[in-house]
């Protein structure tokens, strides 16, 4: 969709731009119309648990170790001076 097509659609819906938004173009004048940065980061702190809360649960899916020993209560407990760990994944594998 052009940004004629956009402005046809905006003035049949009764839209008014600012005087600054109307001589954006391309991504400046979609993020306009769409600001989906903030909604989005909205959403996440909304509907996603926290790390402090989630790796109580999801740390027996992400830790293959045994899972009563020092990483594993590490990461469990999201504490930072716990030992340090790396996860390597390997993308090709989630397509």
């Amino acid at each position: 969709m052009g940004k004629e097509q956009y402005e046809a659609l905006l003035s049949t819906l009764r839209i008014n731009l600012k005087y600054e938004d109307k001589d954006k173009d391309g991504k400046q004048f979609s993020r306009t119309l769409l600001p989906l940065g903030g909604t989005l980061l909205q959403m996440i702190a909304v509907h996603l648990a926290s790390p402090v809360t989630a790796l109580k649960y999801r740390m027996e899916m992400l830790y293959e170790g045994p899972h009563d020993g020092e990483a594993a209560l590490g990461i469990k407990n999201c504490n930072p001076n716990g030992p340090m760990m790396i996860c390597v994944l390997n993308v090709a594998h989630f397509s």
